[in-house]
């Protein structure tokens, strides 16, 4: 649930190029959003999109997106946590007094009680295999497929009305949606998020993002049209974006160990499954 904002001479260009929107279906997890007041909104035009670029997507409740932006959510949620961010842990280590995290940089954090961890599968793998071979071999058996995301400022709106769109076979776009469009977002710019399709992503995966960019507005432009101005352009390569092949359960826990895994991984491809995933490791761990 990621958020990039860029100040252009024309005025801001804000993209959520992670996940576009959250679909509810637990209550529990209803809940939880209910409680962040003002960080969900919800987003009328990404329905009305599905319902009727999709014939494969139902009625179901409106999307629901961040406000101000998609990051507003896991910032409503994490309130009043410790939180570190852009820190990578290199290694985790079981010591006398507890779990060790080692950074990057060199330095570490600990010692912990428990260690849960809940980056993608592929990277949480490595991390696993010294200490829990259960734990490792759950995180091999899931696999997750690649994702280029490109991201389009206009100086106007092309013209057409569309918002947000999930085509059901163009061989290139998976989805590609209007970010200004969204409720309470800056609006001087037209800005668009474009998805590419798994299989795209992953036979262009390794290719410079100017010819990234290059692809994907060019099938963009062909669906909303090319009059205004082109403002910015940027490519984003999520390596590790949707999950094809889940975890045998929701959750990953070794009490004897105190270490966890969670994440949406070992449900399945939604916001919903991440958190349900954590929710649920959280209750194995209280109890």
């Amino acid at each position: 649930m990621a958020t990039r904002r860029v100040e252009t001479p024309s005025g801001v260009a804000q993209f959520d190029h992670g996940a576009q929107y959250v679909a509810v279906r637990d209550e529990r997890f209803r809940s939880a959003l209910n409680a962040t007041g003002p960080a969900v909104a919800p987003w009328e035009a990404a329905r009305t999109g599905l319902a009727t670029r999709n014939p494969a997507a139902g009625p179901g409740d409106t999307p629901l997106v961040g406000s101000p932006t998609m990051s507003a959510i896991p910032r409503a949620l994490a309130a009043g946590l410790d939180t570190q961010v852009s820190t990578r842990i290199a290694s985790i280590l079981r010591t006398a007094k507890g779990w060790v995290l080692e950074k990057e940089d060199g330095s570490s954090e600990g010692p912990f009680e428990s260690v849960v961890i809940a980056t993608p599968a592929e990277q949480a793998g490595p991390l696993l295999s010294a200490h829990s071979k259960r734990l490792a071999e759950e995180a091999a058996e899931a696999t997750t497929a690649p994702c280029w995301a490109g991201l389009f400022a206009f100086s106007a709106s092309p013209g057409s009305d569309l918002q947000a769109w999930k085509p059901v076979d163009h061989p290139v776009i998976s989805w590609a949606a209007c970010d200004s469009a969204k409720p309470e977002r800056p609006n001087a710019l037209s800005c668009w998020v474009v998805h590419a399709r798994p299989d795209w992503s992953v036979t262009h995966l390794e290719r410079p993002a100017d010819e990234i960019i290059s692809l994907l507005r060019k099938d963009l432009e062909a669906m909303i049209g090319n009059g205004p101005e082109l403002v910015l352009a940027q490519a984003h390569r999520w390596r590790y974006a949707l999950v094809e092949k889940a975890a045998p359960s929701p959750f990953g826990w070794d009490a004897d160990l105190g270490l966890g895994t969670c994440g949406d991984w070992r449900i399945g491809a939604r916001v919903e499954a991440a958190w349900l995933s954590g929710h649920e490791l959280a209750g194995a761990m209280l109890a």
